[in-house]
């Protein structure tokens, strides 16, 4: 299944108070959006940023960098 990688909710409610649930793929400006993005597509791009950091020198600046990296992989794991 391709799912995209972002899409929008529209918080447009009707007279019961609940959202009509549409869902568009481009930000729409008739309705008030909430983005959502992915999970997985974030996680990709983060573990492949770590293992690119992987590969450099240990400066402290890619250390801190990689910290980082890692730690939003875990979270995401976590999610």
């Amino acid at each position: 299944m391709n799912a995209p990688d972002k899409i929008y909710v529209s918080r447009n409610f009707s007279e019961d108070n609940s959202p009509h649930g549409l869902w568009y793929l481009k930000k729409s400006e008739h309705d008030i959006n909430v983005e959502y993005i992915r999970k997985d597509a974030l996680l990709e791009w983060a573990e492949e940023k770590l293992e690119n950091m992987k590969k450099l020198s240990p400066s402290d600046g890619a250390r801190i960098y990689s910290n980082a990296i890692n730690d939003l992989v875990d979270k995401l794991n976590q999610m």
